[in-house]
């Protein structure tokens, strides 16, 4: 059967040359023509993924849940008529994101939306392993550097400090990872707060933590409850980093060793800590690889000197 059955339902009304462009209107969730918009696509993609075409795409990806949630976005996107592109991508899964976790707020998309599958079921929405791919320079946020004088509180220390001085500090020969955690000050997230969620099966109350006091408590149960290998730290109590990079609590920024954050600005950077250790076996490895050559390289330069002295002699 294929998957022709999906026809293009682009909106010849709504005035949107691509996809991505909602970034210029990110803020207006509320305009009904991108509820009905999304809801549509989000209607698209359930009917793929449960069709038996999409558990055939599946099991191919050997239940690769983040590539599937990539797919579909693609494959929603081009049956609409729309871009396919990563940024174009990263849109649905922002808009996605924020229908879903405040569907009480978007009454037209909670109503359209009312038997699509990984909404109905509160699934978890997932993006591909592009996102945490260091050869993917679409994700740089190109206003990072003029931003990195913003500053932070470091969890263990106490001190507060720059991200400029921070991304010197740890400066490394191809990725940086670093844990930054930001507790939830704010109302305007995609974070449930108030409602209670789980972290190594225990139970968390996330809520507004207004004090400095409160946010280092917070960041250090954290730390207890995840057994986090990475440096953490929490904002400050006029939320900048918060403002400049629009943070969720409790998850994990890459940050290349160019200077460039992965995933800020318009759009939300948070990705899990599973995908942080994935990056950070990745990291030590190419480190280690590098000590390994290294080591080489001296013993090989160690036997030619001893060669050179026994012709010599």
């Amino acid at each position: 059967m294929g998957m022709h059955y999906f026809k293009p339902q682009y909106d010849p009304d709504f005035n949107c040359p691509g996809f991505s462009d909602f970034f210029n209107i990110i803020q207006d969730f509320d305009n009904e023509k991108i509820q009905r918009l999304i809801a549509n696509l989000a209607q698209t993609m359930s009917r793929l993924m449960v069709s038996k075409e999409g558990q055939e795409i599946y099991s191919k990806l050997e239940d690769d849940q983040n590539t599937f949630f990539k797919k579909s976005y693609e494959m929603a996107l081009k049956s609409h008529g729309f871009p396919h592109d990563e940024n174009s991508c990263i849109t649905l899964y922002i808009f996605l994101g924020r229908f879903q976790q405040k569907q009480e707020n978007y009454k037209l998309f909670q109503e359209l939306t009312k038997d699509v599958h990984f909404i109905k079921n509160n699934m978890v929405l997932q993006y591909g392993n592009q996102l945490i791919n260091q050869n993917q320079n679409i994700l740089k946020d190109s206003n990072f550097k003029s931003q990195q004088n913003c500053e932070v509180y470091n969890l263990e220390k106490g001190t507060k400090t720059s991200i400029k001085d921070i991304l010197i500090k740890n400066k490394g020969p191809t990725m940086l990872v670093v844990l930054i955690y930001i507790s939830e000050a704010h109302t305007d997230d995609l974070w449930p707060i108030g409602k209670t969620f789980q972290i190594n099966n225990k139970n968390v109350n996330c809520k507004s933590y207004n004090s400095l006091e409160e946010r280092k408590q917070r960041a250090q149960e954290f730390k207890n409850l995840t057994n986090c290998p990475y440096e953490i730290y929490y904002d400050d109590e006029n939320n900048n980093y918060n403002k400049l990079f629009q943070a969720w609590p409790d998850k994990s920024y890459f940050v290349q060793s160019d200077g460039l954050i992965i995933q800020t600005s318009k759009i939300y950077k948070a990705v899990h800590l599973e995908d942080c250790n994935d990056i950070l076996l990745n990291y030590m490895n190419q480190i280690e690889q590098e000590q390994i050559r290294q080591i080489q390289q001296n013993e090989d330069k160690n036997n030619q000197n001893q060669q050179d002295q026994a012709s010599i002699n």
